[in-house]
């Protein structure tokens, strides 16, 4: 298979920014949820941004943007440099090619995980310093907790497709150009069922969480409030209307992204199964995955490179039947009073029979030489 045309180091901001993207859906989706929640808990936040707090959050934004690009640049180290190794010397050494290799196969599952524990980090920096400058609450401690948490969680499930897709589309061709992904040790194997469990996830368990927990703290709010329960009843629907409609986007474009990996590479495979029924053996299936599908792409591709030394060898085949047919007499003697007929059929493309005649320079019926040979068997071997 050809190596596809070599890319640019700046392919990989596309990583940066589908990470940035991840990170900002789900601080605004609890931000959303935040103002829609039926809590008094934020009472304490509100009254802090209102009195000149609002400061800290662009900074402590660009402190969390910061980091998370610091982490990413270092993760993503074994890969840009395999990048302009290539830039400058046209070729790479086998441990950075492999290096760079099982990185870019696992980046999906690291950065997923980066958000994750940089959230965590994050939450347990900032909520101490919050609790003893502001004096907030416990309810409103533990919820800003948990809230924060989840924009970790909602981030990674994010990240996760959105980087997986964009390495299967940009990276994995140039990388894999052979395909194989299955066959480099020390990768995370990302199965179609794995796939749909993170799916599941994402679509389920994460809105889940944040119903049940919302509802633990509002439970808890109950008990110390005195809330109208029609009041209490409005803001309660209001939010799980937001978090249906949020999450039932969210589903639509991860379902989206999911279904594309598993039927695009199937799609591809039965255009390729097309072309070898007729005849065509030059088509591969471009493998960019580690799943089953990949694994039954690398054998489409073997098979297709079997079929065409099978056909290159049919095709010598036939040009040895042609030349030993040729050492074969063209045509009989013509002897008078005496009918001769021959012919050589192989059960092969080429056989182990042979004959011929010697005439002498004045033939008669009665001088006549005829050789026959058979060697035992049929086929290359016999031939």
């Amino acid at each position: 298979m050809t190596a596809p045309s070599p890319i640019r180091r700046s392919i990989l901001r596309g990583l940066y920014f589908r990470n940035y993207l991840a990170n900002f859906a789900g601080e605004f989706i609890v931000v959303l949820l935040n103002i829609v929640s039926p809590l008094a808990v934020f009472a304490d936040w509100r009254n802090y941004i209102r009195e000149g707090g609002w400061v800290l959050l662009p900074i402590g934004l660009i402190v969390i943007i910061s980091i998370a690009t610091l982490l990413q640049y270092i993760i993503q180290r074994p890969i840009r440099e395999f990048l302009v190794t290539f830039e400058r010397e046209g070729a790479v050494n086998k441990k950075l090619g492999d290096h760079a290799r099982r990185r870019l196969s696992n980046l999906p599952f690291i950065i997923a995980m980066k958000n994750v524990i940089l959230w965590i980090v994050f939450t347990a920096i900032l909520l101490p310093v919050m609790w003893f400058q502001i004096n907030v609450t416990l309810p409103s401690f533990l919820f800003g907790f948990f809230r924060f948490i989840m924009i970790g969680l909602i981030a990674s499930y994010i990240s996760f497709f959105l980087i997986d897709q964009y390495c299967r589309k940009y990276l994995a061709p140039f990388f894999f150009p052979e395909g194989k992904l299955a066959e480099l040790s020390g990768t995370l194997k990302i199965s179609i069922l794995r796939r749909i469990q993170i799916l599941f996830g994402a679509g389920t368990i994460v809105p889940m969480l944040l119903l049940v927990g919302t509802l633990s703290f509002a439970v808890w709010e109950v008990e110390d409030f005195a809330v109208a329960a029609g009041q209490f009843g409005r803001e309660l629907l209001i939010f799980v209307i937001v978090l249906c409609l949020i999450f039932i986007c969210i589903s639509r474009v991860l379902n989206f992204m999911v279904s594309n990996s598993i039927l695009a590479p199937i799609r591809e495979m039965e255009m390729v199964v097309d072309k070898i029924r007729e005849g065509d053996f030059n088509r591969k299936v471009h493998v960019v995955s580690n799943d089953e599908l990949g694994n039954l792409g690398d054998g489409l591709n073997e098979m297709t490179d079997g079929l065409v030394e099978r056909d290159q060898m049919r095709q010598s085949l036939y040009l040895a039947k042609e030349v030993q047919q040729a050492l074969l007499p063209r045509s009989v003697p013509e002897i008078p009073g005496l009918d001769i007929a021959s012919t050589s059929v192989y059960c092969d493309e080429t056989g182990g029979d042979y004959y011929d005649f010697f005439i002498p320079a004045n033939p008669d019926a009665a001088r006549i030489s005829i050789v026959v040979g058979d060697v035992s068997g049929h086929g290359i071997s016999s031939a």
